[in-house]
């Protein structure tokens, strides 16, 4: 048996529009060779799932899809594994604006299908739901998958895994305001609030943050708690703002 090279996914336009628009922010910008690997957006057909995901050197970002229909079916050959379509980052928008919304029916499933060749190195976007015209379709060519890109399906479960642990105190959560901003996208996208949780302990400043935004998307955020606005300097901060909203409070050490 050999690994299955093509399949065809369908999966709801909006929710691909949202996907793409949420996940795209978090590239890396730039195309160094340090950059490369991230300035990329990664689709990975998995089984039941599509995953859009990204990441940069500060966050990561994963939107799921569950698909509506899929050639492969339900029994993969044991030799097949996800396929894998790396997107560059300027395709994505022009992507998310094709599918667009525009005023349908609210009885008509709109639809789009996704077909991926590996060996050719192309992946196709065709609107089977009358989005705009039946049939009309977009292709982009892909390059095989870079391997240092990292994990973001695998980093995403070890962090959410870890956030459902007690922690010993309450960490900060210390980050540029950017690199904040760039999750505002999924909450608009979503409809949803942010909700940022943090794993490991206040102790530990190889740990980060979890971000979710309803059930469709989840990302992880570094924070730099650990070394300029370490816990002593964020204790020095804490005290000089209780001191001064509250001048009784006295400074202990």
């Amino acid at each position: 048996m050999t690994a299955t090279t093509k399949a065809t996914i369908k999966v709801g336009t909006t929710e691909l529009r949202s996907a793409l628009k949420a996940v795209h922010a978090h590239h890396r910008k730039g195309k160094r060779d340090d950059a490369v690997a991230q300035h990329r957006v990664r689709l990975t057909l998995a089984n039941g799932t599509l995953f859009v995901a990204a990441c940069n050197e500060q966050s990561t970002a994963l939107a799921r899809i569950t698909l509506v229909e899929d050639t492969r079916g339900n029994l993969w050959e044991p030799e097949d594994g996800p396929l894998l379509v790396d997107l560059q980052p300027r395709h994505i928008p022009l992507i998310a604006a094709w599918v667009s919304s525009k005023a349908v029916a609210s009885d008509i499933d709109q639809l789009i299908a996704i077909t991926a060749d590996v060996k050719k190195g192309e992946v196709e976007f065709e609107d089977i739901g009358g989005l705009w015209s039946e049939g009309e379709r977009v292709i982009y060519g892909f390059d095989p998958p870079n391997e240092a890109f990292p994990d973001v399906i695998g980093i995403s479960g070890r962090a959410l895994a870890e956030v459902s642990g007690a922690s010993e105190r309450a960490k900060p959560f210390v980050q540029n305001g950017d690199v904040i901003k760039l999750f505002s996208v999924a909450s608009k996208q979503y409809g949803a609030d942010l909700r940022i949780r943090a794993t490991g302990t206040a102790s530990d400043a190889q740990s980060g943050f979890v971000v979710q935004c309803g059930p469709s998307f989840i990302g992880t955020v570094a924070s730099r708690h650990g070394d300029d606005d370490g816990l002593k300097t964020r204790d020095k901060i804490d005290m000089s703002w209780l001191q001064l909203l509250n001048p009784g409070v006295r400074a202990v050490g």
